[in-house]
């Protein structure tokens, strides 16, 4: 397949695939309609190997029906929903631009890093998208109490206007899910998890908020928040809470933005901040408080 030769995938035009792994394969796709109407998107396809197992299927669909759930700019939206050729697929919004994970690679392999307004303006759009996940209700206006679980550099995108915008409730925890996780079993990336996410407990919106406090202090470090040579040996680390204070690793970050930082990735859950919005809100008043510099466009 390729941009000439386009995969015909029902209602929708395969471009170029982005990304392949876990249970599904990504594509940036087009939309097209009547009166030479044109809309880019990406289209998140089961693979063929999985489209006949039932549990892998609930789990796709739930996946779809969370993300829907959630209508907030600093979320990537869900469009669609189906199955074409009994493949079951999602149609999402297209982010033009780079993930976090990206940038920060490209700012390590060029010697700079972001300044101290763009961390805490991308801290504070994820934060922002993820409070309003954190108090999704269904039509029914029951809560459904969702918690990301894999808040990474990995699924924050950054686009070429400057929009932040959280990805991938793929592992997302929820009461409306169809398939749950036995208590005990660890989802997500270990690297950024909160002691009690990795320690099997049950994990709640302050469990993403640490997990967002390692992403920040990495922006700042240039490095992982935890060490270890192994997965076996980060996962030790994560359990013990063996943090460093960003300012040990840079002296030279203000205070107000260390100690935010400090807060959210503090071991007791009970002493980080009570929710994903006073986290927005602590970081718009640190940009504040910078004057000018603190108005950034992170385009």
């Amino acid at each position: 397949m390729s941009e000439s030769t386009p995969e015909q995938f029902g209602k929708y035009e395969l471009l170029k695939r982005l990304a392949f792994g876990g249970m599904a394969e990504i594509f940036l796709a087009r939309l097209r309609g009547e009166g030479g109407f044109s809309k880019q998107l990406v289209v998140k396809r089961i693979l063929p190997q999985f489209g006949e197992d039932p549990q892998f299927v609930k789990m796709f669909i739930d996946e779809a029906v969370l993300a829907a759930h959630i209508n907030h700019p600093n979320v990537v939206q869900i469009y669609d929903f189906g199955s074409t050729d009994k493949v079951y697929f999602i149609a999402m919004e297209y982010v033009d631009g780079a993930d976090l994970r990206e940038i920060i690679k490209n700012q390590r392999t060029n010697d700079a890093s972001l300044s101290f307004a763009e961390v805490a303006a991308i801290g504070e759009g994820v934060a922002a998208g993820l409070a309003s996940a954190h108090a999704a209700v269904d039509a029914d206006g029951t809560h459904l109490q969702i918690v990301h679980r894999d808040v990474s550099p990995h699924n924050v995108m950054i686009g070429r206007s400057g929009d932040v915008k959280v990805m991938d409730f793929g592992i997302a925890r929820a009461e409306v899910r169809a398939t749950k996780t036995a208590t005990g079993t660890i989802k997500g990336k270990v690297a950024y998890m909160a002691p009690e996410h990795g320690a099997g407990e049950r994990a709640d919106g302050r469990s993403d908020q640490f997990s967002l406090g390692a992403v920040i202090w990495e922006c700042l470090a240039g490095e992982r928040l935890y060490g270890g040579d192994s997965e076996l040996e980060v996962l030790r680390n994560v359990l013990d809470c063996r943090t460093r204070p960003i300012e040990a690793v840079r002296p030279d970050v203000p205070g107000e933005l260390a100690a935010i930082v400090g807060k959210m990735l503090e071991s007791d859950p009970a002493n980080r901040f009570d929710s994903m919005a006073q986290v927005r809100d602590a970081l718009a008043r640190f940009r504040y408080t910078l004057g000018p510099d603190g108005a950034i466009d992170l385009g």
